[in-house]
């Protein structure tokens, strides 16, 4: 396997860190205790994709939910790594606080550390979209990881910005 091939794949320790990363933005953005979970995946073999998901709350207005795709897909392999965020919900006391942007700089982390390109929603609903849209992703709510290290340092900016200012 050339090297190049290699960054394709994802490792025990990309694994740990995910869910270390993951685990952390849920426990100290989102007050919740429960661990990350892997999907139909092993820790001890590395894998072209992983799916972790996570969860507090019961299915209530108290519930917090993540439920994302890493790494390299068959049908869009030509794009490279990508973190596909398919489920995300924050309970009403969540939201508007804060959390999605904390939750896209833990991604932005990730990517950096390794190597994804691409950080996309799968079926956003209006104000998901209305978020994305804010941070410069495109129609299709995708977005490379560099324009969205740009697009979350400026949109800090003119928030940080406006408190003062203002």
């Amino acid at each position: 396997m050339t090297a190049i091939e290699q960054k394709k794949w994802i490792g025990i320790d990309e694994k740990l860190f995910l869910m270390y990363s993951i685990d952390k933005f849920f426990h100290k953005k989102l007050g919740a205790v429960q661990k990350s979970k892997f999907f139909g995946n092993y820790h001890e073999l590395i894998e072209k994709n992983i799916v972790i998901s996570i969860k507090s709350g019961r299915y209530d207005k108290n519930m917090n939910e993540l439920y994302i795709r890493f790494g390299t897909f068959d049908y869009d392999e030509k794009k490279g790594k990508q973190i596909i965020i398919a489920r995300i919900f924050f309970n009403e006391k969540k939201q508007k606080r804060g959390n999605g942007v904390s939750l896209l700089l833990t991604l932005c982390e990730i990517a950096e550390k390794f190597d994804y390109k691409i950080i996309r929603f799968e079926a956003p609903n209006k104000n998901c979209r209305a978020f994305c849209k804010r941070l410069g992703f495109s129609d299709s709510c995708s977005i490379s990881r560099t324009d969205l290290i740009f697009n979350l340092h400026d949109y800090l900016f003119k928030k940080s910005a406006e408190k003062y200012l203002f």
